[in-house]
This record gives structure tokens, sequence and C-alpha cells, in this order.
């Protein structure tokens, strides 16, 4: 078990799964790689940003190993919290593509620990992610670049 039930459900449906590569077209290829992943309410129990990560990592390897055989392919396994429809997302893209397929700046990591941690303490598991907003808390006053972090690791 991946020390959650919902992590290890998950891990079973994704070891499934066939890679798909088009050198081609990378929108095909990101797109039919995509996984998303946000646990309903009931599933909670478990849920820790270390179990996310371990979650993460065991996709990483079994990816890998199926990459390895005969003749090896490479690939870019990338992974990303979308925090406006609260999922843990990853995909695989051929890194003959020289991107990732996002349209906004991307602020690439090897921090693992990091997509984890936003996943699970900022979204999933925050205390106050229903909570209605407060009228005294200030406006930001100026608008932020947005960069989305993103863990990238090569495969095999």
């Amino acid at each position: 078990m991946l020390g959650a039930p919902v992590l290890s459900r998950w891990f079973d449906m994704v070891k499934e799964h066939e890679i798909y590569i088009d050198e081609d077209e990378i929108n095909d290829e990101a797109l039919e790689n995509m996984w998303s992943f946000s646990p309903r309410k009931d599933e909670e129990e478990g849920l820790t940003s270390e179990a996310v990560a371990q979650f993460v990592q065991a996709v990483i390897e079994d990816f890998r190993e199926a990459l390895s055989e005969p003749p090896p392919v490479p690939m870019l396994f990338y992974c990303w919290h979308d925090f406006q429809v609260r999922t843990l997302c990853f995909s695989l893209v051929s890194p003959s593509h020289g991107r990732l397929p996002f349209g906004c700046t991307v602020a690439e990591t090897d921090d693992l620990m990091l997509i984890a941690a936003r996943v699970v303490m900022l979204d999933w598991l925050h205390p106050a992610y229903f909570r209605p907003a407060d009228d005294d808390e200030p406006e930001a006053l100026e608008e932020k670049p947005f960069f989305l972090p993103v863990f990238v690791t090569r495969l095999p």
C-alpha cells in the first residue's frame, strides 16, 4: 500500500496504461499520457505530502521500467498541481519536442515534494479551503507574474 488506500487504487489504474508516443504532435502525446487525480472527501485518510510523493515516485519507476524495454525510449515525465480544478496531474512527452505543453510560464523543478506539498497542504487538506472569503482581508494591490511549478524528470 502506498500510505493511503486511494493512492494504491490510483497506482493500480496507472500501471495498466500503455504509454503513447508521438514525436510529431506534442499535444496529442501529452493528452494521451495525462492523468489527473483528486480525492473525494471520504478518501482523504492517510493522505500526506510524503505519501503523494511516494505514489508519484512509484509511477515514475513503473514508467521507467516500461520505457527501458529494448529499445529504450526517452520521455520526459512531468507533474504539477492544477489548483483551478484541485488535481494532481502528470504526463509524458518526447524530449524531441524541446518543451513542455503549457501555455503559461513554467518553473521546472526536480523537487517532487514541492508539488506534493502544494497539492496536499495548500489544497486537498487545507482547513480553510471551503471557508467563505473574509471581507476584511486586503486585496492584492498588484498582480504578480504567474509561474507554474512543474516537476520534471527524464526517463528511462
